[in-house]
């Protein structure tokens, strides 16, 4: 397909993908990849550089962040140069790393739209100049928007996509990353390149005698119908609209004074009046990363606020102002 005067370039550490779309002013830019997280500020630089961008985004594996889609969708309310679709096919969508610039540039390879594929560290692309490669993969663009599942931010139906689109993405446990050998550092943990969120259960006042005595009867019964043999502890009451959990969900636990701040591994939930957590009395499964006492200082300073704001997940945004809380702490 590429013409015999066509130029090459290959995209590597010195002159990564992250500049050369900051460096862009004034044109049509399409963007298809399989992931984004962590790259609003790049959508933001192409928009305020005057760029008409179409951005389409997979949803392969829930992968793609949340927060991301919707900085976007607000943004292109805001600003209709930005062209926001979601190939909401999930395992069937797209897995693609193609960028093209008008009126003839083709980036092509294993980048996707996140901190590490654009800084070229692990990834390699290749910038192709060619009229007629561009001219092809824009119609491949066209059909690819085409198709009824992949759904502009403008549509009726986008909302509720998205919405169950992060329900979804909500159920995937976060998952350890050991540094020799180690659970990480919260600073090492949030670093990484994927979407990353946090189940969170703020509870209110320890149970009194008789609401523990209630406790002990109703979860003997519970684990004696279910056959599951575990030993279980109540962790305190929420009184108010419970939030989901998953069964064998990590979760980030606290009372809503920022006190007894640890991780627990949900087994079995259930209710009658108010809400139990059960969660497993044992320390054998790896932790999201270390709870220092350095980060539950940082921790507990927002813990009032997030129990008053009814959280029940930390999520991108909320865990960036945790580690700056932490780093400004140090």
């Amino acid at each position: 397909m590429p013409q015999d005067d066509c130029t090459m370039e290959i995209i590597g550490i010195d002159n990564n993908l992250d500049n050369l779309l900051r460096d862009v002013k004034n044109l049509r830019v399409d963007i298809a990849v399989a992931f984004a997280t962590k790259t609003e500020k790049v959508i933001d630089a192409l928009i305020v550089n005057g760029n008409e961008v179409f951005l389409t985004v997979g949803t392969m594996n829930c992968f793609s962040d949340p927060v991301f889609f919707r900085h976007c969708q607000e943004l292109a309310q805001e600003n209709p140069k930005l062209n926001l679709a979601v190939d909401f096919r999930y395992d069937d969508s797209i897995h693609w790393k193609v960028y093209l610039i008008y009126p003839n540039i083709v980036v092509i390879g294993s980048a996707n739209l996140t901190r590490t594929g654009l800084s070229m560290m692990r990834d390699t692309m290749v910038k192709i100049e060619d009229k007629v490669l561009y001219d092809h993969y824009l119609k491949l663009f066209q059909q690819l928007r085409s198709n009824h599942q992949v759904v502009a931010c403008n549509n009726p139906s986008f909302n509720d996509l998205l919405d169950n689109y992060e329900k979804q993405h909500h159920t995937i446990p976060p998952k350890p990353k050991l540094q020799n050998g180690q659970v990480s550092s919260f600073t090492e943990w949030f670093s990484r390149d994927e979407s990353q969120f946090l189940p969170l259960f703020i509870w209110k006042r320890y149970f009194n005698e008789p609401e523990k005595e209630e406790f002990d009867t109703k979860v003997t019964n519970i684990l004696t119908d279910n056959n599951i043999g575990a030993q279980f502890s109540p962790l305190g009451l929420l009184e108010r609209k419970p939030p989901r959990y998953y069964q064998g969900q990590i979760v980030l636990m606290m009372r809503n004074t920022g006190a007894s701040i640890e991780f627990k591994l949900t087994r079995f939930i259930s209710h009658n009046k108010r809400w139990w957590l059960y969660g497993i009395n044992r320390s054998k499964y790896e932790k999201p990363f270390v709870l220092t006492n350095e980060l539950k200082r940082a921790i507990r300073d927002f813990a009032p606020q997030w129990y008053e704001e009814g959280k029940t997940f930390l999520d991108t945004n909320d865990l960036q102002e945790l580690a700056d809380k932490v780093l400004a702490n140090q």
